[in-house]
């Protein structure tokens, strides 16, 4: 991550980012993958704000709905037994899934 900073310093005064943003919140929101950093950046400033992400949601949500609605996906199992784990925890904090 610090050499995306360091490639990109120009959105950078001193210890805050251009845009409004911390590094942290950049990070977070883009998983600090490269292509979503990449895309991030208008005039020189950070905006999280692009179409692009809202694509990138938009897809996302159409994989999902689509591996819900076919029952006869082999690997189905597969993504439900990869969230149970997650559920089985916050479950045992008391929290419940609405």
């Amino acid at each position: 991550m610090e050499q995306w900073w360091e490639r990109n310093k120009s959105v950078i005064d001193g210890d805050v980012v251009r845009g409004g943003y911390t590094k942290n919140e950049i990070e977070d929101f883009t998983g600090c993958i490269p292509l979503f950093l990449d895309s991030c950046i208008a005039d020189e400033e950070i905006d999280l704000e692009i179409e692009f992400f809202a694509e990138v949601y938009s897809q996302a949500i159409s994989f999902e709905q689509k591996i819900k609605s076919d029952p006869n996906r082999i690997d189905r199992d597969l993504y439900a037994t990869l969230l149970l784990p997650s559920m089985t925890w916050l479950t045992s904090l008391g929290t419940t899934n609405s």
